[in-house]
């Protein structure tokens, strides 16, 4: 009998899921953007580490998912403190005047696998909001150690800083890249219908399993 009823939870878990919308909430401890642009004749990188917002899914018409997403500027790690207040300063991002990222999606494109497309948005960055677009994946669903359920999503983008009016104010700005390569990887929860976080009800016994993830 007790065979019969997790067997039946496992079956019937993941359609308990699949709501129209599914709405999830970004990790801030497990979401980051990694970034890099050229410098002279090699490259310099980083990551910003502090990336807030929601990510709503449907599943059926990925067409009709959306996302909001902040970054905290101040997050910026490029594994060297100088340099760190140096691209946070006046002469680059401004980070004190212009202290979030801020994107909000306006249309996805799906591709026929329902689990990646084109997702278009409105990016604002240092003061400038701009039109841009870019691919996306998402990378699965699963439960997690504490029995919530996450998604994890990855995009790769490719910013140009001359759009936003960061110039870099030095006699040596040409030889820094114009193009910056980002990518991007989220890890966001599930939310319940009151707004805080889904989770598998106690008295329900079920491992992670990796064949709980929808790839």
């Amino acid at each position: 009998m007790l065979k019969w009823f997790i067997t039946s939870m496992i079956l019937f878990f993941p359609l308990q899921l699949y709501a129209e919308v599914e709405a999830f909430q970004i990790d801030n401890a497990h979401s980051f953007a990694k970034w890099q642009v050229r410098h002279v004749v090699g490259k310099v990188s980083g990551v910003f580490s502090n990336i807030t917002g929601k990510v709503n899914i449907n599943r059926q018409q990925l067409e009709k998912s959306q996302i909001s997403a902040t970054i905290n500027v101040f997050s910026l790690d490029s594994y060297h403190q100088k340099r760190d207040a140096h691209i946070l300063s006046k002469k680059i991002l401004d980070a004190t005047q212009f202290k979030f990222m801020i994107f909000e999606s306006t249309q996805v494109v799906a591709n026929e696998d329902k689990m990646s497309g084109i997702m278009t948005g409105q990016l604002t960055l240092h003061g400038m909001t701009k039109e841009i677009s870019f691919p996306f994946k998402i990378l699965g669903f699963a439960l997690d150690p504490w029995q919530h359920y996450r998604v994890g999503l990855q995009a790769q983008l490719i910013l140009k800083r001359s759009d936003f009016g960061i110039q870099g104010n030095t006699p040596y700005t040409n030889q820094v890249g114009n193009e910056i390569e980002v990518a991007l990887f989220l890890e966001a929860i599930k939310l319940s219908i009151n707004g805080g976080f889904w989770q598998l009800p106690k008295t329900t016994k079920i491992d992670v399993n990796p064949s709980l993830t929808n790839e």
